[in-house]
């Protein structure tokens, strides 16, 4: 059965203490997360997604700061300990400032290669 590894990043993103959502919520928090699958392939028996994980907080150094917090847990550990179904995961890109251009509210961005099986 597959993995949805954008509910799977979700899933422990909030087990971290991040608040964290699939899409922006209609209620805003002041600090919170996304995540989306921004591509990626399969082969055989492994999904490959590119994952995009969007940091949202009322200081860009409060986003700055969990987005620095994620990419160093995947880079010392080269995965998400603890993610059910995701075999491995690294640093494609990030992090870095992605504003909001619409509420204006700081946000920063960091995108995840992961490999899960199918």
């Amino acid at each position: 059965m597959s993995v949805s590894v954008t509910q799977a990043i979700v899933e422990w993103l909030e087990s971290s203490g991040i608040d964290a959502h699939a899409n922006v919520p209609a209620s805003r928090p002041d600090r919170f997360a996304t995540v989306q699958r921004t591509g990626g392939g399969a082969s055989n028996t492994l999904d490959a997604p590119a994952v995009a994980v969007q940091f949202w907080a009322q200081s860009d150094a409060d986003a700055e700061d969990d987005a620095n917090a994620l990419r160093d847990h995947v880079v010392l550990n080269r995965r998400l300990v603890g993610c059910s179904g995701i075999d491995s995961a690294s640093v494609n890109a990030g992090p870095y400032p992605y504003p909001d251009p619409d509420s204006k509210q700081p946000r920063w961005q960091l995108v995840l290669d992961v490999v899960c099986r199918i």
